[in-house]
């Protein structure tokens, strides 16, 4: 079972030739990794999200999420501009959920979420 997550810089970057540590595209096999819990990783999600999961029976992130969850959050300080994830795997792995929760968590924390609440109850 093959899982693969490559990650480039957006298509209008300034400087999206020059090789850099950031800039570089790049493969990852997350076959052999191990899960982590979605309230272990890092950047962190938003509460709200980890409520809903949490409530929805989602507690621990597959391999394949615990390594294209972070790459999609993670933003550039300067730019505050995140990066784009390609993710190849076979169906079940969590490719979906993989998308989405970094979607909802960024959309939380721009202020698109619905209510004051913590989450708890929130519709």
């Amino acid at each position: 079972t093959a899982a693969a997550a490559a990650d480039a810089t957006r298509p209008g970057d300034a400087n999206r030739d020059a090789p850099s540590a950031d800039s570089r595209r790049s493969v990852v096999d997350a076959t052999d990794d191990a899960s982590v819990a979605f309230a272990d990783i890092r950047p962190e999600l938003h509460p709200k999200l980890l409520a809903a999961l949490r409530r929805a029976g989602f507690v621990t992130a597959t391999p394949l999420q615990t390594r294209a969850v972070p790459a999609a959050l993670h933003a550039d300080e300067e730019t505050r501009s995140t990066r784009d994830v390609v993710v190849a795997a076979e169906t079940g792995s969590g490719k979906t959920l993989a998308y989405l929760v970094p979607v909802f968590s960024n959309l939380l924390r721009n202020g698109h979420g619905r209510g004051d609440g913590d989450g708890e109850g929130d519709s």
